[in-house]
């Protein structure tokens, strides 16, 4: 991240570049976004305000992990391109079709992103839960009221034109004999995935296709995510190169950003040409 900032500077400061556009597929420190522990210096904050100053005019990352991340670039000054991970092709080609299909959103904040799959997979639904992270950074699934769940729903088919329902509403959703497709912007041990398939394999689905971005990939990863293996396909992007020691041999399917981060540049330069 150094080097970055430090060619950043470099371009706009001493090779008197007129626009920055600052790729950063990944982010290291991206979920460095909890301003109320004050004990933790807050990495994703300096950042990008060094990045600010040292003349980036524009942030392009994949799959964000907040809101947090784009509301801070845009507080520094620094206009922030998310670029989102798109999936849909690769599993309309080994999701079987003719069949039950539902993209599983695991909370709230991923439902955008469960619906952008889901209305480029014909024939699928979506499903979510809520979930919530506690002090010891593990999440679990917390029950809401029924206005609250309502709520959400109206939000989504007002804001996307695209109907969801609350899997844990047995009587709304039948997920028996269904295929089931979960999208993460992460795996880190794989434990949470691991277990939420195997859920949802409680719960009657059928097979479990899952996608995730970044391959952060910590120690032990495989034994956790592969342990009595509920997935049927997984899919990785590749914001972050799995070496020889994180390849699966042939279980996970890697999918290029490639697109999605060109689609984002060629917006980027196409606004600030017109300027």
């Amino acid at each position: 991240m150094l080097d970055f900032i430090n060619l950043t500077y470099a371009f706009k400061n001493q090779y008197k570049a007129a626009h920055v556009i600052a790729v950063n597929p990944f982010i290291l420190v991206r979920r460095n976004d909890h301003e109320e522990k004050g004990e933790e210096i807050q990495y994703l904050k300096q950042y990008l305000h060094f990045l600010s100053v040292a003349g980036a005019d524009e942030l392009i990352a994949c799959v964000p992990h907040s809101d947090y991340m784009g509301a801070m670039a845009e507080s520094f000054g620094i206009k922030f391109r998310p670029a989102y991970m798109d999936f849909s092709r690769t599993l309309k080609t080994i999701v079987p079709k003719h069949e039950n299909i539902f993209v599983y959103s695991p909370d709230k904040g991923s439902i955008p992103r469960a619906i952008a799959h889901a209305k480029k997979i014909q024939g699928s639904a979506v499903i979510f839960d809520l979930k919530v992270r506690k002090i010891n950074n593990q999440t679990e699934i917390f029950s809401a009221g029924e206005n609250d769940i309502e709520a959400i729903k109206q939000a989504a088919s007002k804001k996307f034109e695209f109907d969801i329902n609350m899997i844990k509403h047995i009587s709304e959703v039948d997920i028996s004999g269904a295929n089931i497709i979960m999208i993460d912007d992460e795996l880190a041990s794989g434990g949470t995935a691991n277990s939420t398939a195997k859920k949802l394999k409680g719960l009657g689905a059928k097979a479990i296709y899952f996608a995730f971005t970044h391959a952060v990939c910590v120690n032990g990863w495989k034994l956790t995510t592969f342990f009595e293996n509920p997935f049927e396909k997984v899919l990785a992007g590749d914001t972050i190169i799995r070496d020889d020691t994180n390849r699966t041999g042939g279980k996970i399917v890697d999918c290029s950003t490639n697109e999605v981060i060109a689609a984002a540049i060629y917006e980027a330069i196409t606004e600030s040409l017109k300027k």
